[in-house]
């Protein structure tokens, strides 16, 4: 049965976790975006007023340096007077770090002296600055070199920005790396990411309750149903099963009446016959038709335990198919003398078969056991089931004499008799019957039953 109010929590709780990470995590990319592009904006601003007015000192630094090596670079008092310029303008501002490089990608200057000299040339940042573009990376540093010493744990933006001559119309000068702390804004990011996601929880968490009370309502009216389907369906059943035992105990009772009125029609004719000779002296023939008339009383004691048997049986299909099939093949082998081998019952018992099939194939193996009793002369009998889509495949089969299909089917015998009620009851629930035999082979008998037979079927 379907679980409804179990599906709805798990689903729900899912659903519930990816929404509120997917939120977070869209307004905390959101939010990023725009950090790095209005720092970017306030960074590109900086490098404007930073080439406005210290023009007159940028311009011949980068002049004088243009030739120098690395080793010249750091001992020049130019470094110094500019780092001075610099840290003047970038006072009570987020900037911590500036780079200046040249058309080479050359750091002519740092204010981390140690950098100086540092080739960038290869850096996307600073082609991209040296292409005329602005480029920006958002870093977490666990240490980072500041204006003012150390600084630990910092969120920093580096943008390379490129700067032309002082009026900034003319050809690109060089390229400023800015370093800005950003960690205050990424802080009021993550501070309201998360107050945005206990909000979307919260939101979500209502919903959930007022759903879950809807649903498990919902699920209780479902199993409610589901428990009255399942009690009419085994009503049903019983009511079903009980008519179908009816009507095979009167079926049975009609075979088994004219079936004793022919053998005792047939033994009153003879019982008249045998007075009559005895009444002229004829001793011996008399004899002889009092034989013959003992074996057929015998056989027809045979026959009527054997229907009686086949009734009880079937008046106990109220209990579990397999155990009155397995009691019937023993009290059979008891009676007869012949092994029976019952092979995949397991596969029965994983299926619920309709009440009319349970009795058509129990009386179906009877009928065919019945047959190999009587004609067969066999030592034993191998019964095979299988479920097979929506059917019970079932092969009855024996090592005895066998027989000619051609000769026996157009007969009037027992053996026909028998045959034609297998095939009546196969097709009274739709379903199929075949036999194939030949002299001296034994005979294979195989039939094919639906496991719930179609409407129609059960009327006909």
């Amino acid at each position: 049965m379907f679980r409804l109010l179990r599906f709805f929590s798990i689903a729900s709780l899912f659903a519930f976790i990816v929404v509120t990470l997917v939120l977070g995590l869209w307004y905390r990319n959101l939010a990023v975006n725009d950090l790095i592009e209005q720092e970017e904006s306030k960074n590109v601003a900086l490098t404007k007023a930073f080439a406005n007015s210290l023009w007159s000192e940028v311009a011949p630094y980068l002049a004088a340096t243009a030739e120098f090596d690395a080793d010249r670079l750091l001992p020049d008092p130019q470094i110094k007077e500019l780092r001075q310029s610099i840290l003047a303008q970038m006072q009570g501002l987020s900037v911590v770090k500036v780079k200046i490089y040249d058309l080479n990608g050359r750091a002519v200057f740092s204010t981390q002296l140690d950098q100086i000299g540092e080739d960038k040339s290869d850096n996307a940042g600073y082609q991209a600055g040296r292409a005329g573009g602005v480029a920006s990376e958002l870093t977490h540093r666990d240490t980072f070199s500041a204006f003012e010493g150390e600084i630990e744990d910092r969120d920093v933006l580096s943008s390379y920005i490129p700067f032309r001559n002082n009026r900034q119309t003319g050809a690109i000068m060089g390229v400023f790396e800015v370093y800005s702390d950003v960690t205050p804004l990424l802080t009021k990011v993550n501070n309201t990411q998360r107050q945005i996601m206990v909000g979307v929880a919260l939101i979500l968490g209502a919903l959930y309750l007022g759903l879950f009370f809807i649903v498990r309502h919902a699920d209780r009216i479902i199993v409610r149903q589901v428990e009255e389907r399942k009690q009419v369906y085994q009503e049903l059943t019983q009511q079903q099963r009980a008519l179908a035992m009816l009507q095979e105990r009167e079926r049975l009772a009609r075979e088994l009446h004219d079936s004793l009125g022919q053998i005792l029609g047939f033994m009153n004719v003879q019982t008249q016959a045998a007075r009559q000779l005895l009444a002229k002296g004829k001793n011996q023939d008399a004899d002889q038709l009092l034989l013959r008339l003992h074996d057929v009383a015998k056989t027809a004691q045979t026959d009527v335990r054997e229907q009686i048997m086949n009734l009880r049986s079937g008046s106990a299909l109220d209990s579990d198919f397999r155990t009155v099939l397995h009691d019937y093949m023993e009290q059979f082998t008891n009676f007869s003398n012949i092994k029976v081998d019952l092979v995949g019952m397991e596969q029965i018992a994983a299926i619920e078969m309709s009440p009319q099939v349970e009795i058509q194939l129990l009386r179906i193996i009877q009928e065919a056991l019945t047959n190999v009793r009587k004609h067969a002369q066999a030592q034993r009998i191998t019964i095979s089931l299988a479920v097979q889509s929506a059917q019970i495949h079932v092969v009855v089969e024996d090592d005895g004499c066998g027989f000619d299909l051609a000769t026996t089917v157009g007969a009037e015998n027992g053996y026909h008799i028998g045959l034609n009620v297998m095939r009546e009851r196969a097709e009274e629930v739709g379903g199929r019957f075949a036999i194939n035999s030949q002299p001296g082979r034994g005979a294979k008998v195989t039939v094919d039953l639906p496991i719930q037979p179609a409407l129609a079927a059960l009327f006909i």
